[in-house]
Parts: C-alpha cells; structure tokens; sequence
C-alpha cells in the first residue's frame, strides 16, 4: 500500500462518513464545445482507451473521458449525484445509459467543459477520495438539435457515481438515433476532440484541465 495517501487501481475507496445513500447531488448547466464535456482526474488517468463508437456515448482517450452530445456548441443541463453503493438507474424518459469504470490518483475528480475552466457548481466526483469508481452516465434529448448551437436547453444528463472495483464499460440503454449513429459511422474516426495547436493553447485540452479550479468537496467531506 502506498505512503503517500494515494490508491492504486484495483482498490475500493472506503466511502467516509459523509458518504450516505445519497452522499451529496448538484445540478446546474455545462457548457458543450464540439460535441462534448469531460470528466477527469486532475493528477493522473482515468482509466484505458475506449472509443465512443462501443456505446455511442461516452468514450475515453488519453485518460479522459468525454461525454457526446448531440449539439455541437452550447449548454446542457447536468445534474451529477454521489453515492455509497450502486444506485438503481435515474428515474425519467432517459435515451441512453452507460456505466464506465474510472480511477482517480488525486481524489479530485472533475466534470467539466472542453474550452471553459471549471465553475464550482459541481463536487469532486471522487466522494470517498482517491481509488475506482463506476460512473453512469444518462443523457436525453441528443436527437433534437443535432450539430446546432441552439440558445435554450435541449439536453439533460445524469451523472451516478459510486466506489466500485474495476469492471468492463456496459450499456444499459441504447435508444437515442444520435447514439445509433455515432455507432454505426464512428468505428473508423476517432473520437470527436478539437484540434491542437500547441500544448497550453485555448483549444488544447491538457492545457484547459491544467486551468481547471479544483472542484469542491462534497459538504461534510474531510
């Protein structure tokens, strides 16, 4: 076991106290650039490659994942909750669900946007601190401005997150005919990310995460 506070993959966080059925739940907007927003760990990988045409909506590259909207520029609405053991999937009219397995080296999981910095509407994802985790993700709405920068808000997601032991991605629900597309045309394209024109750079995303505020701690948290 490591000395310096960190968790290796493959070991479970304990969930600390504050970590209830329900730990900790915010919701608020996401800015989207080129289809997309992240989820990431500020010191380290999130975990191997897994290109998003596998589920059509959440692929992983260079240790971040991204999640796919169907607008190209705008604003989602996101509502993230943290929990202490596997939740049951959201209630709603959802399209698409997909779980991930995700490691976090710093305890500092982020969800954030491509080319914004991070706005503190939102609480590490890492409830329990640094180690593996299960993410799921559920999305509505992909098929209503498909490629377009509407003004108002046509998408809503739901992040789920919990300690968990490694386990392979699965999806739980495949309905929206933006999923079905990104399945059946992105097997041969990588994933949607914006070019880059130099480490550091406004369209750079290392650059970008390396901005990022850290997020905030679930109340109650250590």
């Amino acid at each position: 076991m490591p000395t310096d506070g960190t968790v290796p993959p493959g070991r479970v966080p304990a969930p600390s106290s504050a970590v209830t059925g329900r730990a900790a739940a915010a919701r608020g907007p996401m800015p989207v650039h080129y289809h997309q927003f992240h989820v990431s760990d500020l010191e380290g990988s999130l975990g191997p490659e897994l290109p998003s045409h596998t589920n059509g909506l959440v692929g992983v590259e260079d240790g971040v994942a991204h999640v796919l909207t169907g607008i190209h520029t705008g604003t989602v609405d996101l509502e993230v909750t943290l929990h202490r053991h596997e939740p049951a999937p959201g209630e709603g009219p959802w399209e698409d669900i997909v779980e991930i397995p995700a490691h976090s080296v710093s305890g500092e999981l982020a969800v954030h946007a491509l080319m914004v910095d991070l706005e503190e509407e939102f609480p590490t994802l890492a409830s329990a601190g640094p180690g593996d985790y299960r993410i799921r993700v559920h999305a509505r709405g992909r098929d209503t401005a498909i490629d377009l920068a509407p003004d108002e808000i046509t998408e809503w997601y739901l992040l789920q997150v919990w300690p968990a032991a490694p386990q392979p991605p699965r999806a739980l629900l495949t309905t929206s005919g933006h999923g079905a597309v990104q399945r059946a045309s992105a097997a041969d394209a990588p994933a949607p990310r914006a070019t880059v024109s130099g480490a550091g750079s406004q369209d750079d995303p290392a650059g970008i995460r390396a901005r990022a505020i850290r997020p905030r701690r679930a109340e109650g948290d250590a």
